[in-house]
């Protein structure tokens, strides 16, 4: 019973230290709003931070993600990201926030 209590501890510690890793990497942070947002519309929640990240690659990432997924809960996010300082992000939101409202329109003549 003690050893796998300590297989288990070691794994947990093992999963801890590959997480935080990733959380360092950009290029891992971004792998993990790709992943995210394979979650719908649901995901945005867990998106919304990478709006803020330091790296502007990160927050790219995190607009198209947003985009793809393309809900009225993708439109408080990208507003918030035409904000942003960088000027791909705000380009990329002003175009995604266009691309819904055009879906919206084309659904409504429908």
């Amino acid at each position: 019973m003690k050893l796998g209590r300590r297989c288990v501890g070691l794994i947990l510690a093992v999963w801890t230290a590959a997480f935080l890793n990733a959380q360092d990497d950009p290029k891992q942070r971004a792998k993990i709003v790709r992943d995210l947002s394979k979650g719908g519309s649901e995901a945005i929640p867990k998106i919304d931070p990478y709006l803020s990240d330091p790296v502007s690659d990160v927050r790219i990432e995190a607009v198209k993600a947003i985009v793809e997924i393309g809900t009225q809960r993708s439109l408080d996010s990208l507003i918030k990201a035409t904000r942003d300082n960088d000027a791909e992000v705000q380009i990329r939101a002003t175009d995604g926030l266009r691309a819904i409202f055009a879906l919206v329109r084309y659904r409504m003549k429908s």
